[in-house]
């Protein structure tokens, strides 16, 4: 480990404790480490932006007075979202990703029987596709020895920090929900005046 210009080595093999402040930090050093190691076994999604900002309304295809840039992962604390181009590239890499995770001693989750699996994979239609059409069928993940390690289902939305993100990509899921709490939260409240009157 280098801090400014000294370097020190860290001798631990139990870890750190439960609670421990050193926890989270050093997690994420790990989360980071396996995430910058791996060699991608898929081909990353490419998205396009353009160089001046202005959206001119033309095919998502054309990349005329565009440019491309990758993303295929967002880390935010012990979350990580990955993104492929394919269900075929899911499979692969989520796979991939199961084995190379275990390598630094960390457990993706996922199914084993009527468990289900905290890991969740979602569809998001191209336009004017449905969601109908694509296999959102589970799907296993496998060990390094080729074996079943367990599943992985889909879902059409998946709360992420508070929020719900929708396959949609719409906010409507969202909104519905916030509506939904802030009603129940005011008529418990309502509720408490009553009965200390």
């Amino acid at each position: 480990m280098k801090v400014g210009n000294v370097e020190s080595e860290l001798d631990s093999s139990i870890g750190v404790r439960q609670g421990s402040c050193e926890g989270p930090v050093l997690f994420l050093f790990i989360m980071q480490a396996a995430m910058e190691t791996m060699k991608w076994p898929v081909p990353k999604p490419e998205y396009c932006m353009r160089t001046n900002g202005v959206t001119m309304g033309e095919r998502s295809e054309r990349k005329r007075g565009a440019s491309t840039f990758e993303f295929w992962l967002s880390l935010f604390a012990d979350d990580c979202a990955l993104f492929f181009n394919s269900r075929a590239d899911l499979v692969i890499g989520a796979s991939y990703l199961f084995n190379h995770l275990r390598k630094f001693g960390l457990l993706m989750h996922v199914g084993h029987g009527a468990v289900l699996s905290k890991t969740e994979a979602m569809f998001f239609p191209p336009p004017r596709v449905e969601y109908s059409a694509a296999d959102t069928t589970c799907f296993n993940v496998l060990d390094s020895s080729g074996a079943t390690a367990g599943f992985v289902d889909f879902t059409q939305d998946f709360r992420y920090l508070g929020s719900i993100v929708h396959c949609s990509l719409s906010s409507e899921a969202d909104v519905d929900k916030r509506i939904k709490s802030a009603t129940a939260a005011f008529g418990a409240q309502k509720r408490l005046h009553q009965q200390a009157a």
